[in-house]
């Protein structure tokens, strides 16, 4: 058996790309790497090598760090001048008609173009026996293409038409907000013809199940939930931390750390002087509220030993208000036994409950007075974390978890 993986996520450095959407994306590979010869194609941006040697080193690296044996294979980008807005409108009209598009800070044709569909024929005349397609960028050049195609999987990941939504609610320019609620029923149409077109659709939780229940092939969509490894139990921490780590590339991310800066944490620091902030992650200096050296705040960049900071953390916050999908990074702290304090968005699709396994709490002074809490009750803190992860062992399981993806595929493709 062939597989064909494809993926608009590349592997710059596997040390730091381990965010939510690389660990994803990680879990899915694992999932189908054991069914035969597996080819991964990298949808890279323009300027990238895409060279041979780069797709041998690439291979290597796979290799080595994530014990993944692979072909890979990249999309090559073509030069060519820059056409004016009216000549380019029927290739927008093509696309929007297929559904073709995607979402990332606004709607994009990045996967649309003929150097995709290209990439992705090559990989056809592989012959693949199926084809699991990573988010919804990756399933436009499966909707141009004019051949025969294989068994499509679908990993839709995020709702990229409520992450819209969301975000043109949040944008404070009229311009920008507009165009994201403009991009809303395109992004719904788009993932109404990727759902169409694949055999099976991969969706976070009951929730985004629920939200596609009116679309076509209903029945062929499965819940793959976001999953982590579950590591050794940590003794309750005796610092009065608090906890925000994320990789501010995101710009959800830097919303939320920016509302936490600003809104959340002198609300917090006020009745509990001897507390620290600690903001964990790549690139925090894109962080707003951090320009002014917030007191107690501490940057710390990115942290290579999860384990370590988790032993200082005695309470992590998840104030996300943008986004779609669902939080590893909730999964994660909780699956160290360590209470979450998180928004309703935060949390959203986490089979997690309020008051009993985490704390959802939106506006700014609720979320500080649980923190408050958490902080000031050290056994509060420790029944919410053990409750946290005896949920997070039961749920969200990484094994567990590819062992049902590697099922769900291999019983799909038994019943075509």
């Amino acid at each position: 058996m062939r597989v064909l993986f494809l993926t608009e996520y590349y592997l710059y450095d596997q040390r730091t790309d381990v965010s939510g959407v690389f660990q994803r994306m990680r879990m899915l590979i694992d999932a189908v790497k054991t069914l035969g010869e597996l080819d991964i194609l990298f949808f890279t941006s323009p300027g990238m090598d895409t060279s041979p040697a780069a797709s041998r080193q690439l291979e290597s690296t796979l290799a080595d760090h994530w014990d993944v044996r692979a072909n890979v294979f990249f999309r090559h980008h073509e030069t060519s001048p820059i056409k004016p807005f009216w000549t380019r409108l029927p290739f927008w009209a093509r696309c929007i008609a297929s559904g073709a598009v995607a979402y990332q800070s606004g709607l994009s044709l990045n996967s649309s173009h003929r150097p995709s569909v290209d990439a992705v024929n090559h990989c056809l005349d592989r012959q693949p026996d199926l084809v699991l397609a990573f988010r919804l960028g990756t399933m436009a050049p499966l909707l141009r293409t004019s051949r025969p195609l294989p068994p499509i999987f679908f990993d839709l990941d995020d709702a990229e038409h409520v992450k819209a939504l969301r975000t043109a609610r949040h944008d404070p320019g009229l311009r920008p907000r507009a165009a994201a609620y403009a991009s809303v029923p395109i992004l719904l149409w788009s993932e109404r013809r990727a759902m169409s077109l694949a055999c099976s659709t991969f969706v976070c939780s009951t929730r985004d199940r629920r939200r596609f229940r009116h679309f076509p092939r209903h029945q062929y969509r499965a819940i793959v939930p976001n999953a982590v490894a579950i590591p050794a139990a940590h003794s309750p921490c005796s610092e009065l931390t608090l906890l925000y780590l994320g990789n501010y590339v995101y710009p959800p991310n830097v919303e939320a750390a920016d509302f936490l800066v600003r809104e959340i944490w002198p609300r917090v620091h006020a009745r509990q002087p001897n507390a620290r902030l600690l903001i964990a992650g790549s690139y925090a200096e894109r962080i707003p509220g951090l320009a002014g050296q917030p007191a107690g705040v501490e940057v710390l960049g990115f942290v290579d030993d999860l384990s370590a900071l988790y032993r200082r953390t005695r309470v992590v916050c998840c104030p996300i208000r943008v986004a779609g999908g669902t939080r590893v990074k909730i999964l994660e702290a909780a699956a160290f036994g360590k209470p979450v304090v998180a928004t309703t968005v935060g949390a959203e699709g986490l089979d997690l409950h309020n008051d009993r396994e985490l704390l959802l709490r939106d506006d700014p002074q609720s979320f500080a007075d649980a923190c408050v809490s958490l902080l000031g009750d050290p056994g509060l803190a420790e029944r919410l974390g053990t409750a946290a992860r005896a949920a997070v062992s039961r749920l969200y399981d990484r094994e567990a978890t590819v062992v049902r993806i590697r099922r769900l595929i291999t019983a799909t493709l038994e019943s075509q």
